[in-house]
C-alpha cells in the first residue's frame, strides 16, 4: 500500500532552473478498490498527491509553485548581492627571477 510518496518537482524559465523534493502522505486513500503497484498509472500516483497536498494543513501545490518561481525570480534578481571590500587585496603580477618570492604591496611581513 502506498502511504507516504517521495516528490520533486522542478521549474525552468529561460536558462534559470529550480527544484524542490520532499515527501507527502498519501493514505490512507479511499479509492473504492485496490490497485496493485504494478497497474499503478502515473497520472493515478500524481492525483493523489495533488489531492494530499490541498487538505487543509499540508502544503498546496500553489505554494509548491510559487516556491519555485521565488527561487527562479531570486535567481534573475538576487536580493542579496556580495560586494568585494574597497580594501580587498588582489596582488598584481610580477616577475621573478630568484627563488626568494617577491615582497607584494600590501603584504604583511
Amino acid at each position: 500500500m502506498l502511504y507516504l510518496m517521495f516528490i520533486g518537482s522542478n521549474a525552468t524559465t529561460g536558462s534559470y532552473q529550480a527544484s524542490s523534493i520532499g515527501t507527502q502522505m498519501v493514505g490512507p486513500l479511499d479509492t473504492g478498490s485496490f490497485v496493485s503497484y504494478e497497474l499503478l498509472t502515473k497520472e493515478q500516483v500524481q492525483g493523489w498527491v495533488i489531492d494530499a497536498m490541498n487538505t487543509p494543513n499540508s502544503g498546496s501545490v500553489d505554494n509548491l509553485y510559487t516556491s519555485l518561481m521565488n527561487q527562479i525570480e531570486n535567481k534573475i534578481n538576487p536580493p542579496v548581492v556580495t560586494i568585494t571590500s574597497p580594501w580587498s587585496y588582489v596582488p598584481a603580477p610580477q616577475e621573478n627571477s630568484g627563488s626568494v618570492p617577491p615582497i607584494m604591496p600590501g603584504m604583511i611581513i
